[in-house]
């Protein structure tokens, strides 16, 4: 689709007429009948049985170079459209799509209609973007997201629609851009938390995870992946070298409300390459504490760790658990004008305010966070991915003593984490010394019917649960005295500890998350 606010001036009839869609006999027989009923010429077409709406649309869009969408009722942004009036979307045939700043995309039957495309521009203030859709996809997508209820009529020409349907796929623009905002504010509407692209029998399948239903949204036409890798590509996302099978990355998105943060997966399988966005948080920069979902009073304790001078703090779990964010989140909590913040990641992230940055493959990041933290006189240096398995044994390091460090880990218990810790060789020495807290975390999937309509830090009907261990001085205490993990146990539950499990099994108990969810969030 261009990126101009409404094609070259153009009449319908003539368009068809290039497209090849139609002859001038045709024009001039349908002329005569719309003279006689007073109809729009293309619904005149349609009557006759000259052409199906199908045809009309899909020529428009390939004689105006603009976009053919096929309207779906439930994937539209409904107070988006419903922000403007019924009467004035039904009399020019137009739906919207969607609205990102001041450009507002917006589907017209008729697409040469310049006076309409100018009255929707002054109607909604912003810029109109226009793609092309059936009249008849319009009007019942109107009347569904209004509430107006019609009878059932067969539209002249059904059977030929079908058939056009059948020949032809959707025509996006050739940037990719359009296809990728679409879906993504699409299915982050609809509460997904990952879009599926795989391309299968010479078609590509769009699939969104909403739940844990993965529901297939949408058959395009191969020819798009390529184009959507094309676009992820430009905005920084990951790509596929040969001999690769497999390769992640990250991009942002521009969405109607903000930037979307989107984590990427490509496979490459017989068929093409597949693909798998992960829809992100659409922060700007890294949230707050409560935002993240922690309880008011485990976020006042970790405020508190977060301004002393020296310390570690890891945050644990799987890949995809979240962790990233709540680590952006604490470094972001550490007050940068008094103290040097660094935040070295394997793949670029949140902005955080007030700290520098780097970017590095996780081999060279590990190899270099120790010259680096003391290189630059780090007070705080935040490590994303750097340090995973045994590396975590690193922050009894030299490069770890007086500053705090926070570390994602991929660890996934807490306290097999915590006895390798003290196993090492300094590890009853300098642990009770350094570590002040370890977040367990997962995310796992809401119950639909208690999807909370504030914003949330991660992916649409996602939230975290975690599992804290803060280290207070009876533990550090018990460490230097040679306590196991199970006497450590003993004390973090007496100080307000509460495992991940029964954390999740009170949320099951109050409807919040299911039982699959829990269990799938422990397997």
């Amino acid at each position: 689709m261009s990126g101009r606010s409404q094609p070259k001036p153009h009449y319908l009839t003539s368009a068809l007429v290039e497209a090849g869609v139609l002859d001038e006999s045709q024009i001039e027989r349908a002329l005569v009948r719309q003279r006689e009923t007073g109809r729009r010429i293309g619904e005149t077409l349609v009557e006759m049985g000259i052409a199906s709406e199908e045809d009309i649309a899909w020529a428009l869009a390939r004689q105006l170079d603009l976009t053919f969408v096929d309207v779906r009722i439930e994937a539209l942004d409904r107070e988006l459209v419903r922000g403007l009036p019924y009467a004035l979307l039904r009399r020019m045939q137009a739906v919207p799509l969607m609205r990102v700043d001041r450009d507002l995309t917006a589907a017209f039957a008729d697409p040469t209609d310049a006076d309409a495309i100018h009255e929707l521009e002054a109607e909604s203030g912003c810029h109109v973007l226009v793609a092309v859709a059936t009249a008849s996809q319009i009007s019942a997508a109107l009347d569904a997201v209004f509430g107006v209820k019609r009878e059932e009529r067969r539209p002249a020409g059904e059977a030929g629609a079908a058939k056009a349907l059948a020949r032809h796929d959707v025509l996006w623009d050739r940037s990719g851009l359009l296809f990728l905002q679409f879906h993504v504010t699409t299915a982050s509407a609809q509460g997904a938390s990952e879009i599926h692209f795989v391309p299968h029998a010479g078609q590509l399948s769009v699939l969104y995870r909403i739940g844990s239903d993965l529901i297939p949204m949408a058959v395009e036409s191969v020819e798009q992946g390529p184009i959507l890798l094309a676009r992820m590509q430009a905005l920084g996302g990951p790509a596929l070298d040969d001999p690769e099978v497999h390769a992640r990355g990250r991009v942002v998105c521009p969405t109607p409300a903000s930037e979307m943060t989107l984590d990427v997966s490509l496979a490459r399988g017989t068929d093409g390459e597949a693909i798998t966005i992960f829809l992100g948080t659409r922060e700007t920069s890294a949230p707050d504490l409560e935002a993240l979902g922690l309880e008011a009073v485990d976020a006042g304790r970790l405020r508190n760790l977060l301004d002393q001078p020296a310390g570690v703090v890891f945050v644990t779990g799987p890949r995809r658990a979240g962790g990233s964010t709540t680590l952006a989140t604490l470094a972001g909590g550490c007050d940068s004008e008094r103290r040097r913040v660094l935040f070295l990641e394997t793949r670029a992230g949140l902005p955080v305010t007030g700290a520098t940055r780097i970017v590095a493959e996780a081999s060279p990041a590990r190899a270099v966070w120790r010259d680096l933290a003391v290189g630059q006189a780090a007070d705080v240096l935040a490590l994303d991915d750097v340090l995973e398995g045994d590396g975590v044994l690193e922050v009894l390091s030299p490069a770890a003593s007086g500053r705090l460090l926070l570390v994602r880990t991929d660890w996934q218990d807490t306290f097999p984490l915590l006895e390798r810790l003290l196993a090492a060789r300094e590890g009853r020495t300098l642990l009770p010394l350094r570590l002040a807290a370890i977040l367990q975390q997962r995310l796992v999937r809401r119950d639909p019917r208690s999807q909370p309509k504030e914003r949330t830090s991660f992916p649409a009907g996602m939230h975290a649960v975690f599992e804290i261990l803060f280290v207070n001085d009876a533990m550090r205490q018990a460490v230097k005295d040679g306590a196991g993990v199970e006497r450590l146990r003993e004390l973090a539950v007496s100080d307000g500890y509460r495992p991940l499990a029964d954390e999740l099994r009170r949320r099951v108990a109050d409807g919040i998350t299911s039982r699959v969810e829990a269990a799938r969030a422990l397997s």
